[in-house]
């Protein structure tokens, strides 16, 4: 969408939650310039459901589900990405 737009300004928030759910690698992450992201949410899919099929209540505290954290932290490293990251969790037990 922020290159059909073609708007110099426009820019994504990037969701570990949502790469891994909608079953994404973290190397998809390799073909968004830096720039062009503002903001990383970061959190976890808890281990009781697979890719596709959880919620935004089946996120869970970074390192205690299933996501590929580390390799997502240094693609974004890699890339040059240095904004915000924030803890984003939907679950009520939290």
């Amino acid at each position: 969408m922020v290159q059909e737009t073609q708007d110099p300004d426009g820019t994504l928030i990037v969701d570990a939650f949502h790469n891994w759910n909608s079953e994404s690698v973290p190397e998809t992450l390799r073909n968004i310039p830096a720039e062009k992201i503002s903001h990383y949410h970061i959190d976890d899919a808890g281990s009781s459901k697979t890719p596709g099929n959880q919620t935004d209540p089946d996120r869970v505290m970074p390192g205690d589900g299933q996501i590929n954290l580390k390799a997502e932290i240094e693609i974004l490293h890699e890339i040059g990405y240095d904004k915000t990251v924030s803890l984003e969790l939907f679950n009520q037990d939290w």
